[in-house]
């Protein structure tokens, strides 16, 4: 007997006694009152294997040519101050390390393009441009 996937399960595999032969993955086997809440759930896991198969092509992208990162050297670098908001990054705070140019920009992770941040100001930066962080956020 062959594996079910998640296609099979949400078509359906109902009805089927393992003695019989394999049924059909057809939509037209599902019945009527249940054919859109399974196309609504086909289409979700459809979006969900894009959206992942996306995720890992920019992954593998970001990753060409990389140095390896020197976290030290940047602790060392940037003396404990958030280059966001140029205040000092507490212990109780949050320690990120933020990519200056976003990988979604065409950054790479490098010692060079990686600076300290308290946690808030990285996740309030996303994947802006100083530039453009700096001009939403003025007085930070």
């Amino acid at each position: 007997m062959a594996p079910m996937g998640d296609e099979d399960i949400i078509l359906g595999w109902w009805n089927w006694d393992p003695g019989d032969s394999a049924p059909s993955k057809s939509l037209d086997d599902v019945p009527a009152e249940r054919r859109s809440e399974v196309e609504a759930q086909l289409k979700d896991k459809a979006k969900a294997r894009r959206k992942i198969a996306k995720r890992k092509r920019r992954l593998e992208k970001s990753k060409e040519g990389q140095d390896p990162v020197d976290y030290k050297a940047i602790l060392d670098r940037d003396k404990g101050i958030c280059y966001l908001c140029e205040k000092e990054i507490m212990e109780e705070d949050t320690l990120h390390y933020d990519h200056r140019v976003p990988l979604a920009k065409g950054g790479k992770t490098s010692t060079d393009n990686m600076y300290m941040t308290h946690s808030v100001c990285n996740i309030r930066k996303g994947s802006k441009l100083e530039k453009t962080y700096r001009r939403l956020y003025p007085n930070n």
